[in-house]
């Protein structure tokens, strides 16, 4: 196992988080399409909100973690 690092190892990194940055992107309006839908029937709203909370606990928490991780890339 190789464990130079360069500084391409960085910028690899860099593109490989701009490219989830830009999957979560969809992955969240889709949710909000879903979250819309769900949020025109009262019977749906309380799945509307859970809804919203797994996706603010698990996505966002996902996000924050690997971003944090990105800036400890030497």
């Amino acid at each position: 196992m190789n464990l130079s690092e360069s500084v391409a190892d960085k910028a690899k990194a860099s593109k490989v988080v701009r490219k989830l940055q830009k999957a979560e992107a969809q992955f969240r309006k889709t949710m909000y399409e879903l979250d819309k839908v769900l949020n025109k029937d009262k019977v749906n709203k309380k799945l509307s909100t859970e809804l919203k909370k797994e996706y603010r606990s698990n996505v966002t928490k996902f996000m924050r973690t690997m971003l944090g991780l990105k800036k400890k890339v030497k």
